[in-house]
């Protein structure tokens, strides 16, 4: 049978009987099947030691496991999770005002990941986008006072006016001041250019719907 064809325990097998059989030489060996010496001495070892027994890979996991969390802290975590339903965030708080040794969220998801106390994520496709427009031109602006920032060394608010509907921005002017005189006077200017709104929604989240005709 073909080296290849051979599982990876079988060709073991095979390296340890072709150099316990003394027929060949270990360097021989480890030519002809392409290994190391130091591979070869490793299984062979092993075979001796607990022969019969298939020469596969050993776990590599840890006997030990030092920066696990303890049982006790483990009980308490899942104890909140059962008993408020919260998430690591809250538990790990509650845990720190009780004077336990608090471990990370990270920590205590993993622990809640590990009792199958987080719940599946539902494969659900994301809902469709909405914008929230008026029907018709000037049936709604949008007035904000953004920043403030600097512009030449000076504190500027910038207003800004869109209408609701073409989401058109209407007016950018970086203001001196917040007062409602200044913000009137860009207003009928504005309303000169493009016709008076239905209503002004403002940053202050109030709709102004009459008093548009009305300056005071």
């Amino acid at each position: 049978m073909a080296w290849k064809e051979l599982s990876v325990s079988e060709q073991r097998l095979l390296m340890v009987n072709l150099i316990d059989e003394g027929r060949e030489s270990v360097a021989a060996v480890c030519r002809r099947l392409g290994v190391s010496r130091k591979t070869a001495y490793k299984w062979l070892a092993r075979w001796r030691a607990q022969p019969g027994k298939p020469l596969a890979d050993r776990s590599r996991r840890p006997r030990a496991s030092p920066g696990r969390t303890e049982a006790t802290l483990e009980a308490r975590v899942l104890a909140v999770r059962d008993e408020h339903r919260w998430g690591a965030r809250k538990i790990r708080a509650m845990l720190k005002h009780q004077g336990l040794a608090v471990p990370s969220i990270n920590t205590v998801n993993r622990v809640l990941g590990r009792h199958g106390r987080l719940a599946a994520a539902v494969a659900t496709e994301p809902p469709a986008s909405q914008r929230f427009e008026r029907s018709r031109p000037n049936e709604l602006w949008q007035l904000d006072h953004k920043g403030p920032i600097e512009i030449g060394r000076q504190r500027r608010h910038p207003l800004t006016v869109m209408d609701d509907h073409s989401r058109y921005l209407l007016l950018i002017e970086p203001c001196p001041d917040l007062t409602t005189t200044r913000v009137w006077a860009l207003l009928w200017s504005l309303f000169g250019e493009v016709g008076l709104p239905e209503a002004l929604l403002c940053d202050n989240a109030f709709a102004v719907r009459q008093a548009v005709g009305h300056r005071p």
